[in-house]
């Protein structure tokens, strides 16, 4: 692949220099990427002082940002393995479905943190991004800094938009239904990040963690900013997250609006110094542990798990083989400490009571199978099983 680097002949000192002489737009050839380059702000804000009960903006929140009152609502679905093995290598998996559109948009994104806040810790990012062998001055990605309240990120961006079956919202989108779905339109970047075939063998053993969000734009002097309030899985009190942000298409306008934004809200007392981390959060909250060892395992000669059979047991993880055909009423009645269920692949009778009471249980199973339509249809949660 053909990367961007910079010349070694400039020293870091006179390429500060440089920029500094240049502005926030580099005209130099070597410098052609940063073109392409554009900012998104972002500010968490305190719920407890912008959100009515009805987590909806409070009326001087909405009247200071011109906010109107059509929220959008957003479905989101990311694809996390459990020990967060795209995460920890700068990859975000999502899909997204906005109220109103007819199709749903895929993004992965390689995210490379940035050491510093200026134009050349910015060009330095961009340098360990093409030196990890991506092509930056390919038209199939974008390339945005996303701005914290502490830290800059730089994100290369692929995106595709596409139909998945005759679906018609995320929510019918199952585990093995969004990993085909990424399967198809992953950029080979991904696919091949460490080794061939890398991004697709992660994505047989990743998780489904699905968010509703609701967005609302208002104006804040004369730009347009953006509200993004999300509720983040939770089997208790809910916790929400209240994201601001805003687009500039240069460095210069970007820092200058940060300013007099952020002084206006610490102003008002509304904002929160906290990088805003939603991805992490919102995988922090909806992201199951990988199971430990299984307590039972069913032997393969059986074929049903009958009335009482874990009755008032204390295993964690039941393992069900794949002949299982039946589980009967009060098979784990009184089981509170059952956390991690296995289900056979083809099609299993579950009848009514037969599983513990709650949501507090993680399905384990074949992407894509019953195992999986079940969770789905039961709201709980799926984790593949691993394949040994």
């Amino acid at each position: 692949m053909k990367q961007f680097g910079l010349k070694r002949a400039i020293s870091p000192i006179m390429l500060i220099i440089l920029l500094l002489l240049l502005g926030s737009t580099v005209g130099h050839a070597e410098l052609s990427v940063m073109d392409k380059i554009s900012y998104e702000v972002k500010f968490l804000l305190s719920p407890d002082k912008v959100l009515t009960v009805n987590h909806q903006l409070a009326e001087e929140v909405a009247d200071q940002f011109g906010v109107g009152a059509s929220y959008t609502p957003i479905d989101v679905i990311y694809l996390e393995t459990a020990d967060r093995t795209f995460l920890s290598e700068g990859w975000v998996n999502r899909i997204r479905w906005k109220g109103g559109k007819k199709k749903p948009e895929l993004t992965c994104k390689k995210r490379c943190p940035v050491t510093g806040e200026d134009p050349a810790a910015v060009l330095a990012a961009l340098d360990r991004v093409a030196a990890d062998g991506i092509d930056l001055q390919s038209d199939s990605c974008s390339l945005e800094v996303d701005w914290g309240s502490s830290q800059m990120t730089l994100s290369v961006t692929w995106e595709a938009s596409g139909k998945f079956k005759d679906y018609q919202s995320l929510d019918q989108f199952n585990t093995g239904d969004a990993i085909s779905y990424f399967a198809e339109f992953m950029p080979l970047e991904e696919k091949d990040w460490n080794y061939p075939g890398w991004g697709t063998d992660n994505l047989a053993r990743a998780q489904r963690v699905g968010i509703k969000m609701f967005r609302v734009k208002g104006i804040w002097e004369d730009t347009e900013v953006t509200f993004d309030i999300t509720t983040l899985p939770s089997d208790g009190a809910a916790e929400e997250l209240v994201e601001l942000s805003f687009k500039a298409q240069s460095y210069s306008e970007a820092a200058e609006k940060r300013r007099r934004l952020t002084a206006s809200m610490e102003e008002s007392g509304i904002l929160l110094n906290a990088d805003a981390l939603k991805t992490q959060k919102i995988l922090d909250a909806g992201l199951y542990d990988a199971p430990p060892e299984p307590d039972a395992i069913l032997p393969e000669s059986a074929t049903a798990v009958e009335e009482q059979t874990f009755r008032s047991c204390g295993f964690e993880y039941v393992w069900c083989g794949d002949n299982i055909s039946a589980i009967r009423s009060g098979a784990f009645a009184d089981c509170p400490n059952l956390r991690y269920l296995r289900l056979p692949p083809t099609e299993t009778e579950i009848e009514q009571d037969a599983l513990p009471a709650g949501r507090d249980l993680c399905i384990i199973g074949v992407p894509g199978s019953f195992a999986d339509t079940y969770a789905h249809a039961h709201s709980l949660a799926f984790n593949p099983q691993s394949v040994e």
